[in-house]
């Protein structure tokens, strides 16, 4: 997909669309294992069938997850704020700022949904979170092909990214 994409869009965009993936990037330390600890103790609670145990981990992890996921849409507010110290035209301070907030959303979304992925894969059914996984794949894929095809910029691969979130935390992995 890369080469189409470069392609597609130019390298100067890319080369923003890598910057900001590289942020995006580090927000996947935010959770501090906290998703991976999640799906250990819910697989152990269901194990035990301590609906209570289970109960306990899922609310507080996702009070956990909330408070970290607002952190994370703070400091991009900030980075975005930033911009114009990266960029010189104002077109392009607008698209990265569009573009991180956007993606600083999925992060938000998907740091909420890691305690859902955490009962997924806590009932062993890796099956389902496979089939979330290849099914986001392809949507991804098409609509990349599509929207970046049909002339559209980075702000469509960052819609794009977002539309596609779900699954994305499964086992700690995270895709771009």
């Amino acid at each position: 997909m890369m080469p189409f994409v470069i392609h597609s869009i130019g390298e100067r965009l890319y080369g923003m669309w890598a910057l900001i993936g590289t942020f995006m990037g580090y927000y996947g330390y935010m959770d501090f294992g906290l998703s991976i600890a999640t799906q250990r103790f819910m697989a152990g609670a269901i194990g035990h069938n301590d609906t209570d145990e289970l109960n306990r981990l899922f609310n507080t992890s996702l009070t956990i997850l909330a408070v970290l996921a607002g952190a994370a849409v703070v400091i991009t507010i900030v980075i975005a704020a930033a911009a114009p110290l990266m960029f010189v035209d104002s077109a392009e301070v607008e698209t990265f700022r569009a573009v991180i907030l956007v993606l600083a959303l999925n992060i938000a979304v998907t740091l909420v949904m890691a305690p859902i992925n955490g009962l997924i894969t806590g009932t062993l059914r890796y099956d389902v979170a496979t089939y979330v996984e290849l099914g986001k794949l392809v949507f991804r894929t098409a609509l990349i092909i599509y929207f970046i095809g049909a002339g559209y910029s980075i702000l469509a691969l960052a819609v794009i990214t977002l539309l596609s979130m779900w699954g994305r935390m499964r086992s700690g992995r995270r895709s771009r």
